[in-house]
């Protein structure tokens, strides 16, 4: 292990786009480069940078039932949010994971739609 089990949690983060109750709502998540792309039931596919890259967007409890303002009184460590960059609507479900390469990125959908992003 690379850290105590104390300091494993780096960040956490509530993805938009995605449809509330509907289990399993996020596809597989890629990165590259400290950035994070991960598509969603709804279908978007969404783009957020770990806070090494960009300032976090805020803090939040590393235990995602206990309300940011009561999270140390109860024992646990503030954690943070990281700042969505992107959120690009597309047609279809995204379930699977987008493929990165230097300059695009490959989203396939459920509609029947294989989609190349630019990345710059």
């Amino acid at each position: 292990m690379c850290s105590s089990a104390e300091q494993r949690l780096r960040w956490i983060i509530d993805v938009p786009r995605t449809t509330p109750g509907e289990a399993y709502s996020l596809g597989v998540p890629s990165g590259r480069d400290g950035f994070i792309f991960v598509g969603t039931r709804s279908g978007w596919l969404v783009a957020f940078a770990d806070p090494s890259i960009e300032p976090a967007s805020g803090y939040r409890c590393e235990h995602p039932d206990v309300e940011t303002p009561n999270c140390t009184q109860f024992g646990f460590r503030l954690v943070p949010d990281p700042k969505v960059v992107a959120e690009v609507p597309l047609q279809g479900a995204i379930s699977g994971e987008p493929v990165l390469t230097s300059d695009r990125i490959y989203v396939a959908t459920t509609a029947g739609y294989l989609y190349a992003l630019r990345t710059d």
